[in-house]
């Protein structure tokens, strides 16, 4: 059986995460290096990551996450790379044929993307309606989400779904992260796989707790 290692997310050559990423590559010695966080990799798409991941070491992987340092190490080690995330069609077409529209489904990436967001792009509350606009205005062109949404939208949404004001100082909070607490909002698995992965979304009408480790 080969062996599994499930790593957390993370920035920074000289976190746990990274080095663990490093050293099991070096000592287990794969054929390939599968990364979470991008689907859908046709040829374009894999040079734009590439790129992205040999940059990243500028200021080493501070504000890149660990996927592109999987990629990095894949390409200065000679090995293969892809992903196993499912393709975004077949998350989107899931999602819909449950009842979720898309405008849903995009502000739910927008919640479940704030950590990340915070640290890739500085997040605060002064950039937090521009950074909000571009992530949206994003997932329109490359997810086919609608292209007409906005931060004060995703305000209203998120209003609704958890039944109290977006507050970015909160999105750490065991209680008041958007992906943590679930009020009939698309919901993400709590396994070993939590993260950015579309293949472990989950989705119920109640309320249920999501505590990660």
């Amino acid at each position: 059986m080969l062996p599994i290692r499930f790593v957390s997310h993370d920035y920074g050559i000289h976190s746990d995460t990274f080095k663990t990423i490093e050293k099991e590559i070096l000592a287990l010695g794969p054929k390939i290096v599968i990364i979470e966080g991008a689907s859908d990799l046709d040829n374009k798409k894999r040079e734009r990551l590439a790129k992205k991941a040999l940059s990243c070491e500028a200021d080493s992987f501070l504000s890149c996450g660990e996927n592109l340092y999987g990629i990095a190490l894949a390409i200065k080690n000679g090995l293969l790379w892809t992903s196993a995330e499912p393709a975004e069609k077949l998350v989107r077409e899931s999602l819909l044929k449950r009842g979720f529209s898309l405008s849903d489904i995009s502000f739910f990436y927008v919640a479940r993307q704030m950590r990340q967001l915070r640290v890739e792009k500085n997040l605060s509350q002064e950039n937090l309606a521009p950074v909000i606009n571009q992530t949206l205005s994003d997932f329109a062109e490359h997810l086919s989400m609608p292209k007409n949404l906005n931060v004060e939208m995703f305000f209203d949404w998120f209003q609704k779904k958890m039944h109290k004001p977006f507050v970015l100082s909160e999105i750490d909070s065991e209680t008041t992260a958007p992906t943590n607490i679930v009020k009939s909002v698309i919901h993400q698995s709590c396994g070993p796989n939590w993260g950015l992965g579309s293949d472990n979304l989950f989705l119920h009408s109640h309320r249920r707790k999501c505590l990660t480790s």
